[in-house]
C-alpha cells in the first residue's frame, strides 16, 4: 500500500504556498494603503495605490476607495510590485518630518495589523487553521518590514519610466540631509528650478534628469525637457521623450515638438511622416506652421518640388509669411528659377530679422562662387539667430572656400 504521507505532504506544501502568495497580496496592499492613508492625513488631496505593478494603470483594474484613494490592481500568478503615489499640493510640499511619517507608515502598517490579529487569536484559542493563516501573514509582514527598511540603494524600474528606491534608502537620504547637510530631493529640485529660471538651461538639465529618474512626475519632466530644448540639446530632448512616453503627452503640442526634434536631429523621413499625420489631425489654423516645417524637411532632403508645394500652400493662405518666402526663394534657386531672389528680398522687406532670408542669400552667393559675399550674409544670419539649423556647417564651408581662394 502507498504511504499516506505521499498524498498529504504535497497538499500541505501547496496549501502553504497558496497562503504565502495570498498573504503577500494582502501585505503589499496594506503596505501601500499605509502610505496612502498617511499622505491623506497629512494633507495630500488624493493618492493612488498600485498592487501588482510599479505604476502600470493600463493593465490594472481600477477600484475607487473611500477618502479620495484609488486602487490599481494588476492580477498576476506571482504578485510583484507595489507603489503609492501621493498628489501633494504644489504650494504645500511635504517637509522632512512628514516625509518620514509617510515612508514609515507603509511597512509599519502591515506589521501592526498582523500583531493586532495574532495576539487575540492565540489568546482566545482560535482554530488552528486560522492561527496558521495569521502566522503566515505575520511572517510575510515582518519580512516586508525588514526588507523595506534596510537602507540599500535598490533601484526599482517604474512602469512609466524612471526608478524608485526602497523605503529604507529614502529614510537614509532624509537622515543624511538632516545630519550631514546633504540636500533633500525638494532642495535639489528647487536648486535646479532656480538655475532654469535664471536661464542656465544646460546646468539645470542634469540635476532635473536625475530627479526625474527617481520621481517620474510631469512637472519635473517638463522642466527637464525644456532645459534640453532651450539649450539646443535636441538629441537629449528626444531621448528624454522616448524614455518617458507617458509624460511626453503632458505637453499639449508634444507631437509637433517631436516632429521638430526629429528634423533638428536630421531624422528627416520620420519628421516628414509625422508632419503629414499632423496635417490630417490638426486644425486648419495650424497648417501654415506644419507645412512650413514639412517643407523645410523636404528642402533639406533635396525634394524641392514637394518643398515648393508646401511653401506655395502657406503663401496662398498667408501671402506675407516671411519664413515661407525665404524658404521658397531657396527652393526656387535650387530648381534654377531666378525668381527665388525676389522671394528672398521680399522676405527681408517683410521681416529684416528673418535669419533664413540672409542664410539663403549666403548659400546662393556661395553656390555662385562669391565666397566673401556669402560669408557676409551668413554672418548676418548668425547675428540674428546663433542657433540657426546647419549654420555652423555653412559658415565653415564659406570660410574654407574664401581662404582657399585667397591662397590660390
Amino acid at each position: 500500500m502507498p504511504d499516506s504521507t505521499s498524498f498529504v505532504m504535497p497538499v500541505v506544501y501547496v496549501t502553504l504556498l497558496c497562503l504565502v502568495l495570498l498573504s503577500w497580496v494582502v501585505v503589499v496592499f496594506l503596505h501601500e494603503l499605509g502610505h496612502a492613508v498617511m499622505a491623506r492625513l497629512m494633507g495630500a488631496p488624493s493618492a493612488e495605490i498600485y498592487v501588482g505593478s510599479y505604476g502600470d494603470a493600463e493593465s490594472s483594474w481600477r477600484l475607487p476607495l473611500p477618502g479620495r484613494l484609488t486602487l490599481w490592481f494588476r492580477p498576476r500568478l506571482v504578485l510583484t510590485g507595489g507603489l503609492c503615489r501621493a498628489r501633494w499640493r504644489p504650494e504645500a510640499p511635504p517637509g522632512r518630518a512628514r516625509q518620514v511619517a509617510f515612508i514609515l507608515a507603509g511597512p509599519v502598517t502591515s506589521t501592526l495589523i498582523a500583531v493586532a490579529l495574532l495576539w487575540p487569536a492565540f489568546q482566545a484559542g482560535a482554530h488552528g487553521a486560522l492561527k496558521l493563516v495569521l502566522v503566515v501573514f505575520g511572517c510575510m509582514s515582518v519580512i516586508d518590514l525588514v526588507v523595506n527598511l534596510l537602507p540599500l540603494q535598490r533601484q526599482v524600474p517604474l512602469d512609466q519610466g524612471g526608478t524608485a528606491y526602497s523605503d529604507g534608502y529614502q529614510l537614509y537620504r532624509l537622515a543624511a540631509s538632516a545630519w550631514f547637510n546633504v540636500p533633500t530631493d525638494e532642495e535639489r529640485l528647487q536648486s535646479a528650478a532656480d538655475m532654469f529660471n535664471k536661464g542656465d538651461y544646460r546646468g539645470a538639465a542634469g540635476p532635473l534628469c536625475r530627479l526625474l529618474a527617481q520621481y517620474p512626475d510631469s512637472s519635473i519632466y517638463q522642466l527637464a525637457f525644456s532645459a534640453y530644448y532651450n539649450s539646443q540639446q535636441f538629441d537629449q530632448a528626444l531621448q528624454l521623450a522616448d524614455k518617458y512616453p507617458g509624460l511626453e503627452a503632458s505637453f499639449d503640442d508634444h507631437a509637433t515638438l517631436r516632429a521638430y526634434l526629429l528634423a533638428r536631429t536630421e531624422q528627416l523621413p520620420q519628421a516628414e511622416a509625422l508632419y503629414t499625420e499632423l496635417l490630417v489631425s490638426q486644425p486648419v489654423e495650424q497648417h501654415p506652421l506644419l507645412r512650413n516645417n514639412r517643407g523645410y524637411c523636404y528642402l533639406l532632403a533635396g525634394r524641392y518640388p514637394e518643398a515648393q508645394r508646401d511653401f506655395d500652400a502657406v503663401l496662398a493662405q498667408e501671402p506675407e509669411n516671411a519664413y515661407a518666402l525665404a524658404q521658397r526663394g531657396r527652393v526656387r534657386l535650387e530648381l534654377g528659377d531666378a525668381s527665388g531672389l525676389a522671394d528672398l528680398h521680399r522676405a527681408q522687406e517683410l521681416n529684416p530679422a528673418e535669419a533664413f532670408a540672409w542664410c539663403n542669400l549666403g548659400l546662393h552667393a556661395h553656390a555662385a562662387g562669391r565666397y566673401a559675399e556669402a560669408l557676409g550674409y551668413l554672418q548676418q544670419a548668425q547675428a540674428l539667430d546663433p542657433h540657426l539649423h546647419r549654420l555652423p556647417a555653412y559658415l565653415a564651408a564659406a570660410q574654407g572656400q574664401l581662404q582657399a581662394s585667397v591662397e590660390a
